[in-house]
């Protein structure tokens, strides 16, 4: 069952830090409010692409101060987007359904499958023969 949330984070905090960790500090700033209100560790928290390039999107030197989201709960994980970001379906979800194809039996399995079928269909003939013959 996803939960979802719009906030705004501020991530004003990275400014304190040298120019060229500001962006890694960023991230930090932002992972750090997400575990304030949702207690989800950093391996536990998904960021979009969109966020990724928000963040960086000025460079290394200059994050923006403060970040609009929507943040999806789904069970053990924490899925972060952009607010007006559309929301894709994970890639693994759709991975498992290619998975659940019912796998083509080879050629040589349908051979033996055949002749299995055959050694049946005989010894039925045989029984019927040996009923009629009162055996």
């Amino acid at each position: 069952m996803a939960n979802e949330k719009t906030m705004i984070v501020p991530l004003s905090n990275a400014r304190k830090h040298a120019r060229p960790n500001r962006t890694q500090k960023a991230l930090t700033e932002l992972r750090r409010q997400l575990f304030k209100h949702y207690r989800k560790k950093p391996a536990q928290i998904r960021l979009s692409q969109g966020v990724n390039e928000a963040v960086w999107g000025r460079g290394r030197e200059k994050p923006p101060s403060k970040l609009e989201i929507k943040t999806v709960l789904e069970d053990d994980l924490l899925r972060v987007y952009l607010a007006g970001e559309k929301i894709a379906a994970p890639k693994k979800e759709a991975k498992k359904s290619e998975t659940k194809k019912e796998a083509t039996p080879t050629k040589a399995e349908t051979e033996k499958a055949l002749e299995d079928e055959k050694k049946l269909e005989e010894k039925r003939e045989r029984e019927k023969i040996q009923a009629s013959l009162g055996r």
